[in-house]
């Protein structure tokens, strides 16, 4: 199962740019770029230092949002609302689009509309979406039983919960909160592959 990060610069203590330096060094199997609240130049501003860094320790970078700024930054992986999704045709150009979902019906509409992946979630409880009930593994394991893309799993994902995931058939789990208020985030991926190996 692969480890996908997902940036939320407000939950990191000190400087972010360091931290997820400190975290791409762990080299994880892909961070989201995810700062909704940015404008595009500002966006712009947070990812580019990020983009060689990536490089360096060969971890596949993935920008939530607009395709004409992940071109201009260099970045070949695009996430996109459902809504985006369904809106026009996948942007071309890119090794992959990925499509954020919240059901069943949508992620198999995601498939039909060439979505390279789907991200699912939100799984267990979530400091995200406080009130909100999880959508569970139940029905994170029907949506990869249906999918014959790859279904990543989001939401209330750390340690504990991680392991719950495998039986599931998703393909990767994706942490956000985990993700940025690790002690150590060099050693985070190390610690959380091998929480995924144990028996």
């Amino acid at each position: 199962m692969q480890l996908i990060y997902v940036t939320q610069r407000a939950k990191i203590a000190g400087d972010p740019h360091r931290y997820l330096a400190e975290l791409l060094a762990g080299r994880p199997d892909g961070l989201v770029i995810r700062e909704k609240d940015l404008s595009d130049d500002a966006l712009y501003d947070f990812a580019a230092p990020l983009v060689p860094i990536a490089a360096r320790y060969d971890v596949p970078l993935i920008l939530r949002g607009s395709p004409d700024l992940a071109r201009r930054l260099g970045i070949r992986h695009l996430q996109l609302s459902f809504a985006e999704c369904m809106a026009a045709p996948l942007p071309e150009g890119f090794a992959s689009v990925g499509v954020s979902v919240h059901a069943l019906s949508e992620a198999l509409d995601a498939q039909k509309h060439g979505a390279s992946h789907v991200t699912y979630g939100h799984i267990f409880v979530s400091q995200c979406k406080p009130g909100l009930p999880p959508r569970g593994l139940a029905a994170l394991e029907e949506i990869a039983g249906a999918c014959t893309i790859p279904v990543r799993a989001i939401g209330g994902i750390n340690a504990q919960t991680l392991p719950f995931l495998l039986p599931t058939g998703a393909s990767a789990a994706c942490l956000m909160s985990t993700a940025m208020t690790d002690p150590e985030p060099q050693t985070l991926t190390t610690r959380l592959r091998r929480i995924l190996k144990r028996p």
